[in-house]
C-alpha cells in the first residue's frame, strides 16, 4: 500500500491499566513496520526511563535528560538509528546501569532479527505513558490510541492479580478539572484508603475522565473500547492500520486470528496477566463471573453512569459497547 504522511510517526498506545493495550500493542508488532517499545515508563521493567514518579506527567518543563531519553526512543524508528546504539547495548551488558535504548535495539536484534532491520517506526506501548501522552503527541508528532473499559473488567482484573490499586500515585498527577470533579470521591478514599474496590473504581474514574477530556482537546486521536475490540477485532485493527499508514498483511490477520478465537481459553473464575490466545467475545464479560453480587452492584451504581457518558462520547453511533 502507498505510504502516508503518517508512514513514520511514532504510535502510542496508553490508556487506563487492564484495558486491553497489551493485546493491541501485540497486533502492531505483528507488522513488519513496527518495532515495538514495551512500557518504557513502567520502573517495573528491566528496560525503562529514569522519571522522577510513577505515572510521571511529562509538560513543557521536562528536564534535558528526560528530553535526551524519550529522543532516543524515538531514534529507534530506523535502521540506522538502532545500528548507531548496538555498540552502548553490547557493552552495557556487562554493567549495572545501562543505557534503555541501546538495550532495546540489542535486545530486537538477538530476539527478532527480521524485525530488527525491516521496522520503520516506533510503537510505544505503555499505560504508564498516559498522562505524558499529549507531550509525547505535540513534541514528536505520535499518532495516539487510548483504551478505555469498563470499570467491571479493570476492577477484576487488579483483583484477579492481586495488584494493588495505584490511585495514591495517579491522582498525583490528576488534572485541576478532573480532580474537581472527583471532589467527593477523592475524599471518601482519603477517609478509607484501606477500601480496595473504592479506591479502584476511584482510579479509573480518574483515567476515564481525563481520557475525555484528552479526545476532546486532540480530536485526531483514537480511542478504543476494550468491548468494541473484542466484539469487532477486525473492523477495529482494519480502521486503525488505514489511519497509520500500516499494511494489514496475512501476518497481522493471522496474529488478530490467534489472538480472538481460541476456544476454552478464558476461565470465567480465573484471570491470567497478558493471555494473549483468548476468545475475544467470552473475554469482554469475564468479569460478571470473577467479582462477588455486592461488588458488582457497587460498580454499577458508583462508575457506570460515567462509563454510559464516556461511551456516549466516543460511540455516539453504536450505543451502549458492552454494558453491565
Amino acid at each position: 500500500m502507498p505510504k502516508s504522511d503518517n508512514a513514520h510517526k511514532p504510535i502510542l498506545i496508553t490508556g487506563c491499566p487492564r484495558s486491553g493495550t497489551t493485546f493491541l500493542g501485540s497486533v502492531f508488532e505483528a507488522s513488519k513496520d513496527c518495532f515495538e517499545i514495551y512500557e518504557p515508563f513502567n520502573s517495573d521493567f528491566t528496560y525503562h526511563l529514569a522519571l522522577p514518579t510513577r505515572f510521571y506527567r511529562i509538560e513543557n518543563r521536562e528536564t534535558l535528560e528526560i528530553r535526551r531519553q524519550t529522543d532516543q526512543l524515538v531514534e529507534l524508528s530506523t535502521l540506522s538509528g538502532r545500528i548507531k546504539k548496538l555498540p552502548r547495548g553490547a557493552i552495557d551488558r556487562f554493567r549495572a546501569q545501562k543505557d534503555t535504548s541501546s538495550a532495546l535495539a540489542l535486545k530486537k536484534l538477538v530476539q527478532r532479527t527480521a524485525r530488527f532491520i525491516s521496522a520503520n517506526r516506533v510503537v510505544i506501548k505503555d499505560p504508564v505513558a498516559f498522562f505524558s501522552s499529549a507531550w509525547i503527541s505535540k513534541t514528536y508528532g505520535s499518532k495516539v490510541v487510548i483504551m478505555f473499559r469498563h470499570p467491571g473488567g479493570v476492577v477484576s482484573s487488579y483483583l484477579a492479580l492481586d495488584w494493588e490499586p495505584e490511585t495514591p500515585e495517579i491522582i498525583e498527577h490528576t488534572m485541576p478539572e478532573t480532580r474537581a470533579r472527583l471532589r467527593d470521591e477523592i475524599a471518601r478514599w482519603e477517609a478509607a484508603p484501606e477500601d480496595r474496590v473504592g479506591a479502584l473504581i476511584l482510579q479509573w474514574k480518574i483515567f476515564t475522565i481525563e481520557t475525555m477530556a484528552l479526545a476532546r482537546a486532540n480530536p485526531d486521536w483514537h480511542v478504543v473500547s476494550h468491548e468494541h475490540l473484542c466484539d469487532q477485532p477486525n473492523e477495529v485493527f482494519a480502521e486503525l492500520f488505514e489511519a497509520f499508514g500500516l499494511e494489514l498483511s496475512a501476518q497481522v490477520k493471522e496474529k488478530i486470528r490467534e489472538s480472538t478465537t481460541a476456544e476454552n481459553v478464558v476461565d470465567p473464575k480465573k484471570h491470567i496477566q497478558h493471555n494473549l490466545n483468548r476468545s475475544s467475545k467470552t473475554l469482554k464479560n469475564a468479569w460478571k463471573n470473577r467479582l462477588d453480587d455486592e461488588t458488582i452492584e457497587r460498580i454499577k451504581n458508583e462508575a457506570e453512569p460515567l462509563w454510559k457518558e464516556a461511551v456516549s462520547q466516543f460511540y455516539p453511533e453504536k450505543g451502549l459497547v458492552g454494558a453491565a
